[in-house]
């Protein structure tokens, strides 16, 4: 339960409680002074009371209405935004095993069009995939270092390290290959798919 609700219940049972006890002192006492100073106490408290019941209902029942525009305006722009990236994601899967510069363009825009993290960390693993081969050029492995510096908890870079230690094992550096997969599975405990996609390596170089 809310607390806004929870507050409202309360309130609302010491609204009723206090005019249960100011109809017992007009029924039952004589009608003094002082009698009669109590109970418009207990009216004037039950009135602040009731305005606040009606305040909380009020913003328990706040419609879409009274959101600030603003807040409507980033949310527009936020789907605006992750509806291009998957639109740009959709025109690299086409190009990406027919035309390498196409592909690398659309990541670009991917990377210059989103702040969303996981989807900066896929347009760069992507990246690395596209121009990374057993000769691990300078270039390629600054894609690395940056992908690992930048987003150290994705499991895009659990994927990029591994695709570093499929090049190491083809390079016959085997030992370099067994500990960066070690480092993986420590590291990257929710990269559940590790053992498919060294398959998956596997295969590719067959």
């Amino acid at each position: 339960m809310s607390n806004n609700k929870l507050y409202v219940i309360t309130v609302s049972a010491i609204f009723l409680g206090q005019l249960y006890f100011a109809s017992l002192f007009i029924a039952s006492l004589n009608g003094s002074e002082i009698h009669r100073k109590e109970i418009t106490l207990l009216q004037t408290q039950n009135s602040s009371l009731a305005s606040q019941v009606i305040d909380l209902k009020k913003i328990k029942g706040r419609n879409i209405a009274s959101i600030p525009p603003s807040t409507y305006v980033r949310a527009q722009e936020s789907d605006l935004n992750f509806e291009l990236t998957g639109h740009y994601f959709s025109q690299f899967e086409k190009v990406r095993k027919t035309d390498k510069q196409a592909a690398l363009a659309v990541l670009d825009k991917i990377q210059s069009s989103t702040t969303h993290r996981d989807h900066l960390a896929q347009a760069k693993y992507e990246k690395i995939n596209l121009i990374c081969d057993i000769s691990l050029d300078f270039k390629c492995m600054s894609e690395i270092d940056g992908i690992v510096s930048h987003f150290p908890e994705s499991n895009w870079t659990a994927r990029s390290l591994l695709l570093l230690s499929h090049f190491y094992y083809k390079q016959n550096r085997v030992t370099e290959a067994k500990s960066l997969i070690q480092v993986i599975k420590t590291e990257f405990k929710s990269y559940s798919e590790i053992n498919q996609d060294i398959q998956k390596l596997a295969q590719r170089s067959q």
